[in-house]
């Protein structure tokens, strides 16, 4: 009979993960799966930030003299990318 158990636990320093509970018989053998739940901080890129971080690297590419894509130019590369599927939106 497989029984489960499931506890969130936070980390100790050097990376140490403690279970404890009174249903675990002492000497078994058992598996443990850890998922590490993503940090509030590190789950989304607010919007307004990659917006700023997109017209930057825009702006250095300008600076280079590398010539920005026309749309048609746009539109060729995606039906390449996706096997010569293309839209005609126009």
């Amino acid at each position: 009979m497989l029984n489960r158990l499931k506890q969130t636990v936070v980390v100790q320093p050097g990376g140490l993960i403690q279970v404890q509970s009174p249903d675990l018989p002492v000497g078994m053998t058992v598996e443990v799966i850890i998922l590490i739940q993503p940090s509030p901080q590190s789950a989304e890129v607010p919007l307004a930030a990659s917006r700023s971080q997109f017209q930057h690297r825009r702006d250095q590419i300008i600076a280079a003299g590398i010539p920005l894509l026309t749309d048609e130019q746009i539109e060729q590369e995606v039906a390449e990318r996706r096997g010569g599927y293309r839209e005609d939106a126009r």
